[in-house]
């Protein structure tokens, strides 16, 4: 079974003040003990992976399938609370930036693809479709090429006007190299498979999460290279008061607060 205290630990390595959880080697029921106390006491609820009587039963039962599950849930709640939700005005209120997360990563990558040269630029629709064929991933190539001036590992500007889209294969040849380069360009490691983007057997879910988490990293590391339009493409909370009045009610049912009822320390 995978351990706890590490993927924390990269989850919010840009706030590490908030990090003050002491994790212990080879315990894995107080490690979960330990997250779920931090999860709480940051407003972090992941539906049905509060309980901590349901992970020890899973460790106690050795139910990978079952602790894997709650793992990637709890998981991709911190991703969107301290990655994805990165991509909005730090100004506002966590609740406004993890529900706009995702729409402030596609207007950023719809800024992108207008600028890429494509004849008709792609438009970003979601985080499924809309990359599948991989010249969405190469116009990020193209970008970061551009604004770190690097060429690392030969990997040079793309003619996306001359990419071939036509079969799975070449989709995936697309993706590949893409990621391939944005590995050498940005330092950004690949976080999904070419198959994961192209292939329709693949559960929307995990191609969304998947897709979303990686755009948001490369994000990060283009606004630290200096990219003014990844760190102008902030989201910030709309003035008309409807708006805001919608925002509000999708607080109450994305982001509810946890019960400190949930948390029952191990003896």
């Amino acid at each position: 079974m995978p351990t706890l205290c590490h993927t924390l630990t990269i989850c919010i390595e840009d706030e590490p003040t908030k990090c003050a959880i002491d994790f212990k080697d080879d315990d894995t029921a107080y490690n979960v003990h330990a997250l779920i106390q931090y999860c709480n006491d940051n407003s972090i609820y992941a539906h049905g992976c509060m309980e901590e009587d349901t992970w020890n039963d899973c460790i106690q039962t050795q139910d990978a399938d079952r602790y894997n599950s709650l793992f990637r849930a709890l998981i991709w709640k911190l991703i969107e609370r301290f990655e994805i939700a990165g991509a909005v005005d730090k100004t506002q209120p966590k609740h406004v930036r993890e529900v706009l997360g995702k729409d402030a990563l596609k207007a950023w990558a719809n800024g992108i693809m207008q600028s890429s040269g494509l004849d008709t630029p792609l438009e970003i629709k979601n985080f499924r479709v809309s990359w599948e064929d991989g010249r969405g991933f190469l116009a990020l190539l193209n970008h970061a090429i551009k604004i770190t001036g690097k060429d690392k590992g030969g990997f040079v500007l793309v003619d996306l006007n001359s990419v071939d889209t036509s079969t799975d294969e070449a989709k995936m040849e697309n993706c590949q190299k893409a990621f391939d380069g944005i590995r050498a360009v940005l330092g950004v490691f690949r976080m999904l498979t070419p198959d994961i983007v192209v292939l329709a057997a693949t559960a929307n879910a995990l191609r969304m999460k998947s897709t979303c988490t990686y755009l948001a990293t490369i994000h990060t590391e283009m606004v630290k290279a200096g990219d003014s339009g990844a760190s102008q493409s902030s989201f910030r909370i709309p003035a008309d008061p409807k708006v805001a009045d919608v925002l509000m009610r999708r607080k109450r049912s994305v982001c509810v607060e946890p019960s400190l009822a949930l948390f029952t320390p191990l003896s």
